[in-house]
């Protein structure tokens, strides 16, 4: 634990996290059917270049609380 800056260590733990550009994204067309939303592939290149989305569900940050309190 120790031998990894803070920076580090909270960088592998949001990478343990769902993308939510790596999700298919859907909306319903003109007749009533599904298909996939390509505004949001755009606006993700556009707007979120560089931008950490990563982020761990709140169980993961449950467990992660838990083991530093029994670490202290």
């Amino acid at each position: 634990m120790w031998k990894e800056t803070l920076a580090e260590n909270f960088a592998a733990f949001l990478d343990q996290g769902d993308d939510p550009r790596a999700k298919v994204h859907m909306k319903i067309n003109q007749d009533g059917e599904q298909e996939e939303d390509e505004t949001f592939k755009w606006m993700a290149e556009k707007i979120l270049q560089g931008v950490q989305t990563k982020k761990p569900n709140l169980e993961l940050f449950d467990e992660k609380i838990s083991h530093l309190n029994r670490i202290k």
